[in-house]
């Protein structure tokens, strides 16, 4: 069972304790060397073949208005 005291009602030797903890697994984590990248994700060249085109469709400012 995992213990959810809110880090505000914890003592001092139980928050050093828990920062030990969760340094621990962190410095694991490090450890694996991996390289990851968080970002939403990077397009393929399909997809962006697929829009390109809309990045020319307008051409002038008077195309961007509507009457």
């Amino acid at each position: 069972m995992i213990d959810m005291t809110p880090y505000s009602c914890m003592t001092r030797e139980e928050l050093e304790r828990e920062y030990g903890s969760v340094l621990a697994s962190y410095e694991a984590c490090k450890a694996q060397g991996l390289n990851l990248n968080m970002a939403r994700g990077k397009p393929a060249k399909k997809q962006l073949d697929l829009v390109s085109g809309l990045l020319t469709a307008l051409t002038s400012a008077e195309e961007c208005v509507d009457n």
